[in-house]
């Protein structure tokens, strides 16, 4: 099969609407990704192109793509404090394997709202998070909420670096929940 180069063609969907020559530039955003896909394959289905983990803008495959995604998002929660609620499971809220067996799904509840994303088994050990039977109730959120989501938390007046005394904190509670945990499961 035929690559498809579809550089030309995202320059065209970027223009900016009001006729003027500059061209805008897609920006591999978190919040704008999802976008940026479904324009390309809005496009390549109008120009009757299969779609494949091949698909390119001229610049990255849809599979480098979801594998950047998967490496942030894995990035990302592995950051997360704790009290946010971050964990992975094999099985979704009502005991379902996720999509039959095969596939796990991470999830965090960040001040602004739960996020999650599904993945392969293959890619278990990459988040660094609690493990648990069931994950918990999906609040019915959508990619775009997600992205919103993120973004809020992002750039949250609120959000700023933790200072060294709340890092220490943050740490010594950790420890002491882990050692109360330790001690509950030798009994």
């Amino acid at each position: 099969m035929e690559k498809k180069d579809w550089r030309g063609d995202l320059l065209k969907i970027g223009e900016i609407p009001d006729g003027s020559e500059e061209t805008m530039f897609v920006e591999f955003h978190l919040d704008t990704l999802n976008d940026f896909i479904k324009k390309v394959v809005d496009k390549a289905r109008e120009e009757g192109g299969e779609i494949t983990e091949d698909t390119s803008d001229g610049y990255h495959t849809f599979k480098e793509l979801y594998e950047y995604r998967k490496l942030y998002n894995a990035g990302m929660f592995n950051l997360l404090p704790k009290n946010f609620n971050v964990h992975k499971s094999k099985r979704h809220s009502d005991g379902e394997l996720c999509f039959g067996g095969g596939w796990f799904i991470v999830m965090a509840t960040l001040p602004t709202g739960q996020i999650s994303n599904h993945y392969e088994l293959k890619d278990w050990d990459l988040f660094k998070c609690e493990e648990r039977e069931l994950a918990d109730e999906w609040d019915g959120h959508t990619p775009e909420d997600v992205a919103k989501r993120i973004k809020d938390y992002l750039i949250e007046e609120n959000f700023k670096e933790p200072t060294r005394l709340q890092m220490i904190w943050g740490l010594l509670k950790d420890m002491v929940r882990d050692f109360v945990s330790k001690l509950k499961d030798n009994k």
